[in-house]
């Protein structure tokens, strides 16, 4: 019984953290590539785009948060949600199209880098509480 309990604990305890997703190569979200071989990202996956990568959100797609990397490009061509607590960070010297929506349910974003939404897209945060910190360029 006792080893139920703990098997039990343990398994709901790793289901309970974040995993991250890191992108280490150009490439679309919902490619496996992308992901060094593995399946994108998910609503539990912190997300990393490493520095000086491409990554194209070609379908609608769901993260616990985002961190992207010097010179790294993201392009929001389908919905891209934000669903977790954590704090997203777009680096110094990336750029994010937002051409689509984007959306903050809960966490905050540091933007560093160039944050462009283009007409008719939207970046929306749904937490009232949730703060943006500019320290780089955002245009509409």
């Amino acid at each position: 019984m006792k080893k139920i309990l703990l098997l039990i604990m343990i398994v709901s305890t790793s289901f309970a953290f974040s995993q991250t997703k890191t992108a280490s190569v150009t490439g679309n979200w919902s490619n496996n590539a992308t992901w060094g071989g593995e399946d994108p990202p998910m609503a539990m996956h912190d997300v990393i785009i490493n520095s000086n990568i491409t990554v194209v959100i070609d379908a609608e797609a769901l993260c616990n948060s985002i961190t992207s990397g010097s010179g790294s490009v993201i392009y929001v061509n389908n919905p891209l949600t934000i669903a977790g607590g954590a704090n997203s960070s777009l680096g110094s010297s990336s750029t994010t199209f937002v051409n689509n929506t984007l959306k903050f349910q809960a966490g905050n974003l540091e933007n560093s880098g160039d944050l462009n939404v283009s007409k008719g897209s939207q970046v929306i945060f749904s937490d009232t509480n949730s703060q943006i910190t500019n320290n780089g360029e955002i245009q509409l």
